[in-house]
This record gives C-alpha cells, sequence and structure tokens, in this order.
C-alpha cells in the first residue's frame, strides 16, 4: 500500500504553494487484480502524444523515450517484466511507485493502447500534463 504518484496526484500539485497532504491524489493498490480484456494482451510502442485526441494513426509517428519498447499484459495483472504490474485500467510502475493510467481504443478497427508517459513531480508548473505513450495490438 505504497501511495504512488499519479495524474490525479500531478493535477492538485502547484509549486507556487505547499501541499496540505502530500500524499493526497495518490494512487493506492489494493494487491486486487482487475480483469480488463481489453487491455490486455501483447503491445508495441509506434508512438508518442501529447493528447489522445491528438493521435492519427496515418500520421509519421513520434516516440519519445518510452520505459519499454514491448509489453505483454497478462490475463493475471502481471507483465512480462517483474517490474510492472497492472490491474484495471492502471499500469504499476513498482519501481518508481509511479501508477499509469491505461485507455484502450479502437481506431479503424485496429487497437492501441495509450499509456500514460508519467514524468509526474511536485516541480512541474501548476498544470502540467503528461504525454500518452501510444501502443498497438501484435
Amino acid at each position: 500500500f505504497i501511495p504512488m504518484l499519479s495524474s490525479e496526484w500531478q493535477n492538485l500539485q502547484d509549486p507556487s504553494k505547499d501541499a496540505e497532504d502530500p500524499n493526497e491524489g495518490k494512487f493506492l493498490y489494493d494487491g486486487k487484480f482487475v480483469a480488463n480484456p481489453k487491455a490486455s494482451g501483447s503491445w508495441s510502442v509506434i508512438s508518442q502524444v501529447a493528447k489522445i485526441e491528438e493521435f492519427d494513426p496515418a500520421a509519421k509517428a513520434t516516440i519519445g523515450r518510452a520505459p519499454f519498447q514491448k509489453i505483454t499484459l497478462q490475463e493475471d495483472g502481471f507483465t512480462q517484466d517483474s517490474r510492472w504490474i497492472w490491474s484495471g485500467d492502471v499500469l504499476l510502475d513498482m519501481d518508481q511507485n509511479v501508477a499509469h493510467k491505461i485507455t484502450p481504443k479502437t481506431i479503424a478497427n485496429t487497437d492501441y493502447l495509450f499509456i500514460e508517459a508519467g514524468g509526474f513531480g511536485a516541480k512541474n508548473p501548476a498544470g502540467w500534463k503528461t504525454q500518452f505513450i501510444v501502443l498497438k495490438r501484435n
């Protein structure tokens, strides 16, 4: 039950103010796996976008620094890498204590997975938003 940085936590940050509760908004994983059939499976990184709505499958891909090039979200909540587990709509980085929201979408009959890129931190300016890593189902 380690509090993990998340986009919800990041949205509460304002470097010009002292936080009343530094753990407010952090993700707390309860250790229970919640299935998400739309997210499970093998995926490969193909792009990175500032917002999910900006992704265009026909556009030239821009790939930032992704923590992996491929990932398999197994049906039991594990991945091929013991540092990463997942449940429902969250991919958990157990080394960095970061919860990345995942959003599966089908566009033109192709399955894509959007994962928050992270970079959460108290020194980010107010209103800062993470980018999204775009993966395509293998």
